[in-house]
C-alpha cells in the first residue's frame, strides 16, 4: 500500500491492486444507508456460506437494522469507504472500545480495504484512550481478525460468533513520546 493518510476525519488511499484505486473513508451519511445495506449483503454472501448454512446464510442477510443503523450514523459511530467513483464499499460500525461491525463488498474483498478501515478505527478508539479493541467476529471472519492481530478469547465462542480483542499500541506524539 502507499500513498496514505489519516486524521480525525477522512483517509484517503490508493492500492497497487489494480481493482481498486483511490478510497476515503469517512462518516457516514444517511443517504449511505441504501448502499451500506447492499454492501452489507455483499459481504454476507461472498464468504458465509463457507461456515454457515444456507437457512442460516438467508436469516443474517434478512436481518435488516435500518433503525439502529441510521441512529448510529446520526451518533457518528460509522465510517464508510467511499471509492473515487463515489460508492460505498464497506463500512465499520463502531462501539465503546470496540467493532460492531465490518462489512465488505464481496467484489472487494482481500484488497486491503477491510484492513484499512480497521486500522483507522483501531487508531480513533487509541486516540480517545482505549487500550484494547473488542469486536465479536462471525466465524467466517476469525482468520481476518487473526491476520490483523486480534486473538480469540477462550470461552467466548457462541454458535454464531467469537469473541476477539486486540491490545493497541500506545499512540507516539510528534516527538516520539507515548501518549
Amino acid at each position: 500500500m502507499s500513498g496514505i493518510q489519516r486524521n480525525r476525519r477522512e483517509t484517503w488511499g490508493h492500492f497497487l491492486n489494480p481493482k481498486v484505486m483511490n478510497f476515503r473513508i469517512e462518516l457516514a451519511k444517511l443517504t449511505d444507508l441504501e448502499s451500506m445495506l447492499k454492501t452489507r449483503k455483499s459481504a454476507i454472501l461472498a464468504n458465509a456460506h463457507s461456515i454457515y448454512s444456507e437457512d442460516e446464510v438467508v436469516a443474517w442477510v434478512g436481518k435488516r437494522k435500518d433503525e439502529e443503523i441510521s441512529k448510529k450514523i446520526k451518533e457518528g459511530k460509522i465510517r464508510v469507504v467511499r471509492l473515487s467513483s463515489g460508492g460505498v464499499e464497506a463500512w465499520v460500525q463502531a462501539k465503546n472500545k470496540g467493532v460492531e461491525g465490518l462489512y465488505v463488498a464481496g467484489k472487494h474483498q482481500r484488497t486491503g480495504i477491510g484492513r484499512e478501515l480497521l486500522l483507522f478505527i483501531e487508531k480513533l478508539m487509541a486516540q480517545e484512550g482505549a487500550g484494547t479493541v473488542s469486536l465479536e467476529a462471525s466465524l467466517n471472519a476469525i482468520e481476518f481478525y487473526k491476520s490483523c492481530g486480534y486473538t480469540e478469547l477462550p470461552g467466548k465462542r457462541s454458535k454464531d460468533t467469537q469473541h476477539m480483542e486486540k491490545v493497541l499500541l500506545p499512540l507516539k506524539s510528534a516527538h516520539g513520546i507515548s501518549q
